[in-house]
């Protein structure tokens, strides 16, 4: 099974991470890192299928070494939360080999990322031939031309004029000045405690104002750089999933893979309800089916189907003891067990199909449940050694360097460990159709509920079987009671007719299915109960013949004892009269 799966993440100092850290884990090397003189060694490390890195026209040629392209982010970062690299996590095709997963990602890289500035390092992991991914890791600042790197955001000065406050960078605010903007500082005024911001024209006027700060005001965040908004705006995020979709959907249908994967989330795909019990690949098909997801729904649905059967029993029963000897009706009473016949084989096939998935949904959520449980432990075991060792760190002195560079690289061990767990329970959710952020009680609460559909299912289709064996009985009771010469005549009208039954049927199933109703299977469906009815009437035939035949010789037998009667019944009359 194929499914999409693209996460985004970003590496920062302020969560514990650094770009060389992670760049070394995910290729399997190691990597020294200038910026807290540790060096991360993970040749030990195994499942590396592939490791590559792709640069930019004005990039410089060295960084095709990831050790110099890394330590140059690190350096360019100076504050202890910088955020260092973007890294997407994205699940490769099982179907395709390595080869075909290292040229969709170059091709996806070059079009989505380095033909726009980035510089991305990808590593390919495949540890159990189960779960194939890659990690990508982009760099955030946009280069120039001369490949340096350009700001990620600039100090923007909230400035006054006329009444009005409008921001400027530095270079805004050289045109700006000489149109009547001014910056504003902060001034206390006498009589007033509050310190308050004014421009120096404004402080000019008030007597005993007196500026208190250097700073002029300013925005919050600054100005941020529109290369940098675009590639953290969520605009961008999307055409990047929609990219990526489309990237596997071409080389599934290149390499003659008719699985299809979707980016999109269930709500823009309609699907309003929290999927529990088929989604992603199977919820397309089992749409098909009948099956809806959310238990409030199915049991509804149950509902709907039960209402149908019940009304299709009495139905039966009502023009079983329906009596009448013109042709038109007895056709008409035949038809309605086909139409009855019809929606019970529907349903019946229908429900085996439903209880099918159930169970296979129900297999994959307890898979589900059992690796989001180990990853769980293991990300709750290393974050509780990681704690420990973080607490070491505190209480070393400065001169103790190696036991620094010791606990600092162990700590930076556990945390990349950390993220590739989480990454790996992210996969495992997106793999079994659940949504980010599912917990281990929400896993826990679709197998009940799931468990409960399997019980639910199981126990409709003895209930529907019954009903259409019963029907079947009615049927060829129906069948016994009819001599040759009118079966003929019946079947001719039957034809005439059958076509209208089909149509009823097919509609009493579509007003209780709405839009999980099958085509296929309704025609399916149509096709075997006319083949079980045909099988039926001739097996008939040969009884109806024998039947009549019986009856013509005991007309026979009567007409010749009739015929003796008579002479008997009036010598015996005779002979009372003349006693009398």
């Amino acid at each position: 099974m194929n499914y999409f799966h693209l996460e985004a993440k970003v590496i920062s100092r302020g969560a514990g991470r650094s770009a060389v850290a992670s760049s070394a884990y995910a290729s399997c090397s190691e990597l020294y890192n200038d910026y807290d003189g540790v060096t991360h060694d993970y040749r030990k490390k195994t499942g590396l299928v592939h490791s590559e890195v792709m640069l930019p026209p004005m990039a410089p040629a060295e960084w095709a070494d990831r050790e110099k392209l890394w330590n140059a982010v690190e350096k360019v970062e100076k504050t202890r939360d910088s955020r260092l690299s973007r890294e997407l996590v994205v699940a490769l095709p099982r179907e395709l080999d390595s080869a075909v997963w290292v040229e969709m990602l170059e091709k996806y890289l070059n079009e989505e990322c380095v033909s726009k500035g980035m510089c991305a390092d990808f590593s390919i992991h495949d540890v159990n031939k189960y779960n194939p991914h890659a990690h990508i890791m982009l760099t955030m600042r946009p280069l120039n031309d001369d490949g340096s790197w350009q700001a990620k955001t600039q100090k923007e000065y909230v400035c006054y004029n006329d009444g009005v406050e409008k921001g400027f960078t530095a270079d805004e605010f050289k045109t700006a000045k000489d149109l009547g903007w001014e910056k504003q500082y902060l001034y206390s005024i006498p009589g007033k405690k509050k310190k308050i911001y004014l421009t120096p024209a404004q402080a000019a006027t008030i007597e005993g104002s007196k500026r208190t700060s250097k700073y002029p005001k300013s925005s919050k965040y600054g100005r941020q750089n529109p290369i940098c908004e675009e590639w953290n705006s969520d605009r961008q995020l999307q055409t990047w999933r929609k990219s990526w979709e489309d990237i596997i959907n071409s080389y599934q249908e290149r390499y003659g893979i008719a699985e299809r994967v979707s980016c999109e989330s269930h709500a823009a795909r309609g699907i309003k309800e929290q999927p529990t019990i088929h989604e992603g690949y199977y919820a397309r098909n089992m749409e098909k089916e009948g099956l809806v997801s959310d238990r409030c729904e199915i049991n509804r649905q149950i509902k709907s189907d039960n209402s149908l059967l019940r009304k299709l029993q009495k139905e039966v029963k009502a023009y079983s003891k329906a009596a009448s000897d013109n042709i038109p009706a007895i056709a008409s009473k035949l038809e309605k067990f086909f139409k009855s016949l019809v929606v019970y084989t529907f349903q019946l096939h229908l429900k085996k199909k439903q209880k099918k998935a159930a169970e296979k949904r129900l297999g994959e959520l307890k898979e589900l449940k059992t690796i989001y449980e180990d990853c769980t432990a293991k990300i709750s075991s290393r974050a509780e050694e990681r704690k420990e060792f973080n607490g070491k760190l505190k209480n070393l002195k400065p001169y103790q360097k190696v036991k620094f560079i010791k606990y600092t690289s162990h700590v930076t061990v556990l945390t990349e460990e950390i993220e590739e767990i989480k990454s790996e329970r992210a996969a495992a959710l997106s793999r079994y159709g659940m949504p980010d952020g599912t917990r281990i009680t929400d896993i826990r609460k679709a197998i009940k509920e799931a468990e409960g559909i399997v019980e639910k299912l199981g126990g409709q289709i003895p209930e529907i079987k019954k009903s259409k064996e019963d029907t079947l009985e009615k049927y060829k009771d129906e069948i016994h009671a009819l001599s040759s010469d009118m079966f003929v005549q019946i079947s001719e009208e039957r034809t005439k007719v059958h076509s209208e039954y089909e149509d009823e049927s097919r509609q009493l199933l579509k007003d209780s299915l709405k839009a999980s109703f099958d085509k296929d299977l309704f025609d399916k469906t149509t096709k075997e109960v006319n083949a079980e009815l045909s099988e039926i009437e001739p097996s008939v035939m040969p009884e109806m013949e024998h039947k009549r035949r019986s009856l013509v010789a005991d007309l026979r037998a009567d007409k010749e004892l009739a015929a003796r009667t008579p002479r008997k019944v009036k010598e015996k009359d005779k002979d009372k009269g003349m006693s009398l």
